[in-house]
């Protein structure tokens, strides 16, 4: 698929307003997919790509390397496979030119969705929850889409549910592919007293989980990003732990006292990247 093809792909969605259509219009793609093309068109409709390093500032900047009028449009894999290249890499410089390479086969519209995309910012009204009813309707499996989802990211569920429905079925809780938490809701607190029931303390902090086996430790926030890095001395403490284990809990922050949010929030840098991690 021809990214260029994706663009005009976009805009339609952009102009159904119904979810509906929508979710016809997505499972109706999602079935003339190749296996390769299946985690490159998830991944660029709901902006989901590795950290690329670089910053939401310097990729609005970046423009386009010299082309030619010869150029062939790039297909959604090349470019997914050049911005995995860009997470990979270390060199910042190196990052920048591979992007601006990428936007020079690209035309004006083209560049404008694909940075829409890298920062989260692709509005048409396609959400993962969106994206999961499509899948499902696509590949005709609705209870083994949504259990596999709980344990996997929605780009592996998508190629296995559509080339590779046995394997779909074997999916189940693994170390280092973080759970999706079970979040409550609002609820009628006048009916809730005419049952029995527990309350817990709502501590003022980040919903995490912990992963661990053979030394290796990560910690993934409530949307499942890896925050591994933003934790150093949490790190030191889990290394005395047991191997092998999953661990579901809450960071404060602490000094004498509970201290508020706030001062956890403190550990991320933007307001952009805070909202994309919690």
């Amino acid at each position: 698929m021809k990214f260029e093809e994706l663009v005009d792909h976009v805009e339609k969605l952009r102009k159904t307003r119904s979810k509906n259509e929508k979710i016809k219009e997505l499972s109706k793609m999602l079935k003339k997919l190749k296996k390769d093309e299946i985690k490159p068109y998830v991944a660029l409709l709901l902006g989901h790509f590795p950290p690329l390093d670089i910053g939401f500032g310097s990729i609005k900047r970046v423009k386009p390397g010299q082309s030619t009028l010869y150029i062939e449009t790039p297909t959604i894999e090349e470019v997914y496979s050049d911005l995995l290249k860009i997470a990979k890499e270390r060199e910042r410089s190196k990052k920048i030119r591979v992007l601006e390479a990428i936007f020079s086969k690209l035309s004006r519209e083209a560049r404008e969705f694909l940075i829409s995309s890298l920062l989260g910012e692709v509005r048409i009204g396609v959400e993962e929850g969106l994206m999961l009813e499509a899948i499902a309707r696509a590949s005709g499996l609705h209870k083994e889409v949504k259990r596999a989802y709980m344990f996997r990211d929605i780009k592996e569920v998508a190629e296995l549910a559509l080339t590779q429905p046995k394997e779909l079925r074997k999916i189940s809780i693994e170390i280092f592919s973080p759970v999706r938490p079970m979040l409550a809701e609002d609820s009628n607190l006048e009916d809730a007293l005419k049952k029995s029931m527990a309350l817990e303390y709502k501590y003022d902090g980040a919903r995490v989980q912990l992963h661990k086996s053979n030394g290796k430790i990560k910690i993934f926030s409530r949307r499942l990003k890896d925050i591994t890095e933003y934790f150093p001395e949490i790190i030191e403490i889990v290394k005395e732990f047991p191997d092998e284990l999953i661990l579901e809990g809450e960071i404060i922050a602490f000094k004498d006292k509970p201290l508020p949010f706030q001062f956890l929030m403190r550990r991320y840098r933007r307001i952009h990247e805070r909202q994309r991690i919690f």
